[in-house]
């Protein structure tokens, strides 16, 4: 079979397959793709175009031009579609003349159009909210002009797993009303009205069996069994037993969506895991789907970050980046995601964002705040009082200003900030009773695996007849848990 393509000046022949006489590759003049299927050729030229360009449409109607309809013609590398009755001559890839009009993205909350170029008093500034490099107006783009957010085409469709394609109507108003249902966690028992304010002073949990009562005073050291950090603020507590919730993490919706993920996330009390978007270590709540976890303070970020450590402009998210973060002086990859301040070169790795802004260590009787720049030029000054190593004067502290006490972050949290020890675990994967997330301060046992002396953070059996402790670097339940698996903690009520 024969075609004569208007591409090329020879009959173009039909081949269902090619020979296995060569092994030279053979490119499609249409698309520029390797052959490897049906082609219609022009052997004398070295000519070939894949049965698809071959079989393109020589004239269509596209909402780029909808005045007139377009004829294809095919300069080499590119399809040109000119315009007949105006002249005008726009370059399209094959593949661009059927992107998905309207797809809703991980990197922004409304669903995003396409367009064919962008209008400036749409889209704000014309600078990519994913790679943050410039958008040629030129060019095509997906836009919300609601919220002045653009992005380039391909930076919007590199990965097939950010983004789904809204098809229909019907999907569309089903995305805006999916966006707007709030599950609470709790259910309200008390509350009392000041003014025009309505406080609740009491509620029943979803994750705790007695009701928890409103507090605004903290007079002791407590940690929230959500997150597991210092409860300095506002909290509800348990008056039977030792549960503890900041009145933020208390009132968390039990499901929800995180714009990195487009999945609806379900919150998940007492559990131990990693967090996919920081990667560190937690115990209390996550927002969960299958071997998804996040922690809830990572739910909280957002594409854009504003650091007490550089208030001047608001830091965006970078999803690859390569620099040095300006909160711990280590490198920056592409393996970690990123708050950055390109005009002003500031960085800081999520986990840093993360990082307490107060925190209590035994070497001070005071709470120590978090630091950002050092204020004593002198280098005497530049030592960390807990290690008593050097410090770097240019990098996040720890600090006591009553005092004049300074230290590593590092050294203050320890290696795992998150962990709230003293939880009970009931995995079975290092032994059969259960065990108690610890570490010890003055006696230090022998690690029933390696023999060497428990320093740091361990796993010790909750029967006080048994003298079973492992490191935690030496239990399987730290490669289980590396491997994406949470397990789940015993409630307050088992203590």
């Amino acid at each position: 079979m024969e075609i004569q393509h208007p591409s090329h000046n020879h009959p173009l022949v039909f081949k269902e397959e090619r020979s296995h006489e060569s092994d030279e590759m053979l490119y499609c003049r249409g698309c520029g793709e390797v052959v490897s299927g049906p082609t219609y050729s022009c052997v004398a030229c070295g000519f070939h175009l894949d049965k698809n360009c071959a079989e393109a449409p020589f004239w269509l109607n596209h909402p780029l031009h909808r005045s007139h309809s377009l004829d294809l013609v095919s300069p080499p590398g590119k399809f040109w579609f000119n315009c007949d009755f105006c002249n005008k001559r726009v370059t399209v890839h094959k593949d661009c003349i059927s992107l998905s009009r309207i797809i809703k993205s991980i990197w922004h909350h409304h669903p995003i159009f396409h367009n064919y170029f962008a209008v400036e008093n749409e889209c704000g500034i014309l600078e990519c909210g994913i790679c943050h490099e410039e958008v040629n107006k030129e060019y095509g783009n997906y836009c919300c002009s609601a919220c002045k957010f653009i992005v380039h085409v391909n930076c919007a469709l590199e990965n097939t797993t950010f983004y789904y394609e809204i098809e229909s109507k019907d999907d569309y108003e089903k995305l805006n009303e999916n966006s707007t249902l709030v599950d609470p966690s709790f259910l309200v028992i008390k509350e009392i009205k000041l003014g025009e304010n309505v406080i609740t002073t009491e509620i029943q949990h979803f994750s705790h069996e007695h009701n928890l009562v409103l507090y605004d005073e903290v007079k002791d050291e407590k940690c929230c069994y959500c997150c597991s950090l210092l409860i300095e603020t506002s909290f509800y507590s348990c008056s039977e037993c030792d549960f503890s919730l900041h009145k933020s993490c208390a009132v968390l919706p039990k499901k929800m969506e995180f714009w990195a993920f487009p999945l609806t996330l379900n919150l998940i009390p007492n559990h131990f895991f990693k967090c996919h978007f920081c990667h560190s270590l937690h115990t209390g709540f996550a927002y969960n789907l299958k071997e998804l976890c996040l922690c809830v303070q990572c739910t909280e970020r957002s594409l854009s970050y504003t650091s007490q450590a550089h208030k001047e402009h608001p830091l965006l998210f970078y999803n690859k980046y390569n620099g040095q973060c300006n909160a711990c002086g280590n490198s920056i990859t592409d393996d970690f995601a990123t708050y950055r301040c390109k005009g002003c070169n500031f960085n800081l790795h999520v986990l840093c964002t993360l990082l307490p802004r107060t925190a209590w260590h035994k070497c001070d009787e005071h709470c120590l705040t978090l630091t950002y720049h050092e204020v004593h030029d002198y280098s005497e000054y530049h030592f960390c009082d807990i290690c008593e190593e050097r410090r770097n004067p240019n990098i996040w502290f720890y600090h006591c200003a009553l005092c004049d006490k300074s230290a590593h972050p590092k050294c203050v949290l320890g290696d795992y900030p998150f962990i709230k020890l003293g939880r009970r675990i009931s995995a079975k994967t290092d032994h059969p009773h259960l065990l108690i997330l610890g570490q010890k301060v003055y006696l230090y046992p022998e690690c029933s695996k390696c023999g060497q002396l428990c320093f740091d953070l361990a796993l010790e059996c909750a029967d006080t007849r048994c003298s079973f402790v492992i490191h935690w670097r030496c239990s399987r339940l730290k490669d289980f848990i590396e491997d994406d698996n949470i397990v789940e903690l015993i409630a307050i009520k088992g203590y």
